[in-house]
């Protein structure tokens, strides 16, 4: 007897019977047999603003776990700030200059290839080689106003890492709200 696949909800790919996350996206599978697991992530990052108790942009660690948002500096004698789970509103992934390599992967290979000839663009940067800065921005509720965090990673896994941790932090939003 064959069992049947499942397919998530965010994304709607199809993925195994007995999948509690998406193979695709991450997301909690809901009509799983197993309730979804929330996973743990941590991550180090540059802060770069939007929490009154930090003041200047410093290297942090930030761990996101079913009870919400840990955010500590690296650097010896650090501060900690958590952000309550209830509080977290969403997070987004941006890029901080140039286009990103998804973009440019979406032209025709014809256009890249002649961008890459032309005379113009022998000194620009060839497709995959831009700007690798990306950011994480963190919505959440302090006080009665929301808030916005802004953390930075630059590097060729800075972009599947900053989706990771925006996947988490739906995921974290989700959990809350079911």
């Amino acid at each position: 007897m064959s069992s049947s696949p499942v397919y998530c909800s965010e994304c709607e790919r199809v993925n195994g019977s007995a999948a509690t996350l998406c193979l695709w996206c991450g997301a909690p599978i809901v009509n799983a047999p197993v309730p979804p697991v929330f996973e743990p992530t941590q991550a180090e990052l540059d802060y770069v603003g939007g929490i009154e108790r930090l003041d200047d942009p410093t290297p942090v660690r930030l761990a996101i776990s079913e009870t919400g948002i840990e955010i500590v500096e690296i650097m010896p004698g650090s501060r900690k700030i958590v952000i309550p789970a209830e509080a977290v509103v969403d997070a987004r992934v941006t890029s901080a200059g140039g286009p990103t390599p998804e973009k440019t992967s979406q032209q025709p290979w014809w256009r890249r290839l002649g961008r890459s000839f032309s005379r113009k663009s022998r000194s620009a940067a060839m497709p995959g080689e831009e700007s690798t800065n990306y950011a994480l921005t963190i919505r959440y509720q302090e006080g009665g106003e929301e808030r916005t965090a802004v953390f930075h990673r630059k590097g060729g896994a800075g972009l599947s890492m900053i989706r990771g941790l925006a996947r988490s932090v739906a995921s974290l939003v989700r959990l809350r709200v079911e």
